[in-house]
């Protein structure tokens, strides 16, 4: 999947926010960005600013990879 209809200035913001989790939580690139597009594509649906989905997006993604035992915050579950 790729990033849903975004503009290339928004598409950079998503891409830091992937990278960004990915390290921060310590897991691959490409499981942090499949679950955040699929995440992103839900969220955009009812977006109104779209200024803080790279934010609430990141927060919903790491919720559900914690919760799905991947990460270090997660590790142990």
């Amino acid at each position: 999947m790729t990033l849903p209809r975004v503009n290339p200035i928004e598409k950079a913001k998503h891409l830091k926010a992937i990278q960004r989790l990915a390290s921060e939580i310590g897991c691959d690139v490409a499981i942090v960005k499949s679950t955040y597009e699929h995440e992103l594509v839900r969220l955009q649906r009812g977006a109104r600013v779209r200024e803080f989905l790279p934010m609430l997006v990141s927060r919903h993604t790491m919720e559900i990879l914690q919760d799905a035992g991947i990460g270090k915050s997660g590790a142990g579950r």
